[in-house]
């Protein structure tokens, strides 16, 4: 774990423990999308009255390894399937009590049309965009950066890299026709975490929960 994944850890904690806000009773929770080009290494941003922006959605309270209702969100505003690949930054502002995160989501829809009030944007394009969150720029910079440098997945974290969904819902749907339960119906992913992700399947017989952890895939029928 790199020292700004650890921080990003840390404060997580700290703000779902109430310790970082000092347990205020009411707490503002806004989201930001980084919706990653299916094919190349581009970002999605919407223009606003303030400039650019991240795509972003506000919800109620939920734990930082949950994200099936962020896979909605983005799918209800954007008409697209995403899956989170991590959070890239998780912050609480004490003066307005808002906690603020961003996190990079995996386009699953190759041939969307994006809204006429976005844009893809390449990295070399950021320079000339006036965003709406100045102190975004720098979390864009290192995403671009990483794209250039990131080969393997980091702790054996391999759910964090682009591609790996389609692999791991290839293999369950695989290991559910080999035990003879057929075709899936659906497959969503409810959580993303430091340690594991984890996935329901649907099936007309059983409803299926996966989990990936660092080492193995775990299968449980419920």
């Amino acid at each position: 774990m790199t020292p700004g994944e650890r921080s990003i850890f840390v404060q997580s904690l700290l703000v779902e423990r109430g310790e970082a806000m000092g347990s205020l009773p009411t707490r503002r929770f806004l989201h930001y999308a980084i919706i990653t080009h299916p094919a190349v290494p581009q970002i999605l941003l919407v223009q606003g009255p303030a400039g650019w922006s991240l795509p972003r959605f506000e919800s109620a309270e939920h734990y930082l390894g949950e994200v099936g209702y962020i896979n909605r969100a983005i799918r209800e505003q954007f008409g697209i399937e995403v899956t989170v690949l991590r959070c890239v930054r998780n912050e609480f502002d004490a003066e307005t009590a808002t906690v603020r995160r961003i996190h990079e989501a995996e386009n699953h829809t190759p041939h969307w049309t994006i809204p006429q009030h976005g844009k893809w944007v390449r990295q070399k394009e950021l320079d000339d965009l006036t965003l709406a969150q100045p102190n975004h720029r720098a979390v864009l910079e290192s995403w671009f950066h990483e794209q250039e440098t990131r080969r393997e997945p980091r702790d054996g974290r391999d759910w964090t890299l682009s591609g790996w969904w389609e692999q791991a819902a290839a293999w369950i749907a695989q290991q559910l026709r080999q035990h003879g339960y057929g075709e899936i119906l659906a497959i969503e992913q409810i959580k993303a975490w430091e340690s594991s992700c984890c996935c329901t399947c649907a099936h007309t017989q059983a409803l299926f929960t996966s989990k990936r952890r660092r080492a193995a895939w775990r299968e449980n029928s419920q």
